[in-house]
């Protein structure tokens, strides 16, 4: 737990949790208003606590991540 941010780039493709079965990946927990008092970077994901979904930031706004 904590606020210390971590980011790093990614050139190709990166396995987190070496492969392993029970590897996750936890996002950084925001609501509407925290989410929206972050300087939102392109590509930054975070889990919105207010609508139990993740959200990404398009380089203008946050979006919605969806799965159609």
């Amino acid at each position: 737990t904590g606020s210390n941010p971590i980011a790093f780039a990614v050139t190709g493709s990166a396995d987190i949790g070496g492969g392993a079965a029970d590897a996750y990946i936890i996002f950084p927990r925001h609501n509407n208003t925290t989410r929206d008092a972050l300087t939102g970077v392109a590509g930054m994901v975070i889990y919105n606590t207010q609508t139990n979904k993740l959200n990404y930031h398009n380089g203008s706004g946050w979006q919605v991540v969806s799965v159609d």
